[in-house]
């Protein structure tokens, strides 16, 4: 174990020159305390470990280490791993069927073997550029077989043993908007790391490289390509532009992350060069809600909410989706956007209901209407977020086609036209419908990921 330990750290040195030798590098190094692991039949079998990536990190190396505890004549056996950021992985050894209307997130999935000739497995799973915030392990044993074992005789048992290596950049260059910085790459070093703040209401981020130069070379076989977001969190969590042949270049996103720290990554391909370019970012709001009135009252008729709050059937009463297609009475003269407000009751330690103040939402065909949901505590990762829309036919007012509606973590998708997406920027998103044939919509997603989440709808018209 000892010499396994010391060769994973020799890696993890040579990795580190893979970095920008003008930040500073910090380390840590954190672990868990081994776990006896069991043959999966439900849930409780499966042993969840969380580790906290923090931000700035660029590069996460977990060593996973099962072992064998006891046992005689044990066979070749392996152990199943799971890792996912943002919140615990959803798995599904026996093949258990999920109800209709069922979403499921993937993870990393390993398989650890620990052959017969063996009593120990060390592997190395390395992520770069994490996303950070919080990532959970699973572990567990493969289907219970429903054997009986022998009585007597020691049963061939495992143990189970994340250890999570980051490496971190203390002082990452900040872009500010509109505000140009020089930065230089050298191969090997092959990236420069950036980051940008995203605020609140963005619709879109733009980062541009503005010159760039190559010695002995010209600038037009600079060589570089721009990233946005981190890869971590599969294809659709990155977007990547190669500026190799046009240089001015831009790399775009629209629905970027709100409230947060949006991670840069400028890399050069030519072998054996140093470039050195200008680069700058910037935002658009698009889109902002109008603010809310300074009367406590007005704005949260807490004394209604509370009353219906406690004389309803949360699971059986679940708040209706009323539109209002004709006329603009309910949309005030400049607002781009409706923005009702969203009460988050916790009914007891593990379940969480959001509801609208009077219970039902207007949406128009002018403007979208968006919904905020909190979900970004810890504490929310776990359970399942569930999404059910009923439409008040009897509301409809005018040639009314249907409503459609995005669910997205982070930041809002506000242009709901039919042939457009509902993932935002580096967030897959998803899409329900109304109809007046079809007033139900209902959408489950286990595990969600910890976020702000938004349902954004918006009513589309036959004509």
């Amino acid at each position: 174990m000892e010499k396994n330990l010391l060769a994973c750290f020799w890696l993890l040195s040579a990795v580190a020159g893979c970095f920008a030798a003008d930040v500073t590098y910090v380390n840590g190094f954190y672990s868990k305390t081994p776990q006896k692991l069991a043959k999966y039949s439900w849930f409780g079998n499966v042993r969840l470990y969380s580790f906290r990536v923090p931000e700035d990190a660029v590069l996460v190396r977990w060593l996973l280490t099962a072992m064998r505890g006891s046992g005689f004549h044990c066979g070749d056996q392996d152990i199943a791993v799971h890792i996912r950021a943002g919140a615990p992985p959803v798995i599904n050894p026996i093949l258990t069927v999920f109800p209709n209307s069922t979403t499921v997130s993937l993870a990393y999935n390993l398989t650890l073997n620990v052959q017969s000739g063996q009593a120990i497995n060390v592997t190395l799973f390395n992520v770069t550029n994490p996303a950070p915030g919080d990532w959970f392990l699973a572990a567990h044993l493969p289907k219970d077989d429903g054997k009986i074992e022998q009585q007597g005789l020691p049963s061939c048992s495992y143990l189970f043993q994340p250890q999570m290596y980051v490496r971190r950049a203390a002082d990452m260059p900040i872009l500010q908007a509109n505000i140009p910085l020089s930065q230089t790459v050298t191969a090997p070093l092959k990236q420069a790391q950036l980051k940008v703040f995203v605020p609140e209401f963005a619709s879109e981020l733009n980062v541009f490289i503005h010159t760039c130069s190559v010695k002995d070379a010209p600038s037009s076989r600079c060589g570089l390509s721009v990233t946005l977001g981190s890869t971590s969190l599969g294809k659709n969590s990155s977007v990547t532009v190669n500026c190799s042949a046009t240089v001015p270049c831009a790399a775009s996103v629209a629905n970027p992350p709100w409230d947060t720290w949006v991670r840069v990554t400028v890399e050069i391909s030519q072998p054996n060069a140093t470039a050195s370019f200008s680069i700058s970012a910037n935002y658009t709001v698009g889109c902002k809600p109008s603010s809310v009135s300074s009367d406590f009252n007005t704005s949260v008729p807490l004394g209604v909410f509370s009353l219906r709050s406690s004389s309803s059937n949360t699971s059986t009463n679940p708040g209706n989706v009323s539109t209002a297609l004709a006329t603009r009475a309910n949309v005030s003269d400049g607002t781009c956007v409706q923005n009702p407000s969203v009460f988050r009751e916790e009914q007891d330690v593990l379940s969480i209901r959001f509801a609208v103040a009077n219970g039902n939402v207007s949406v128009a065909s002018e403007v979208p209407t968006m919904l905020a949901l909190d979900l970004d505590t810890a504490a929310d990762s776990g359970g399942a977020l569930t999404v059910q829309l009923d439409l008040n036919t009897s509301s409809v007012i005018g040639a009314f086609g249907s409503i459609r509606a995005c669910l997205t973590p982070s930041a809002p998708v506000l242009q709901l036209n039919i042939s457009q997406s509902c993932d935002a920027a580096f967030a897959k998103g998803y899409s329900l419908r109304l109809t007046s044939n079809e007033t139900k919509a209902l959408l489950r997603i286990p595990f969600p990921e910890v976020a702000l989440w938004y349902l954004s709808l918006q009513t589309v018209c036959n004509s």
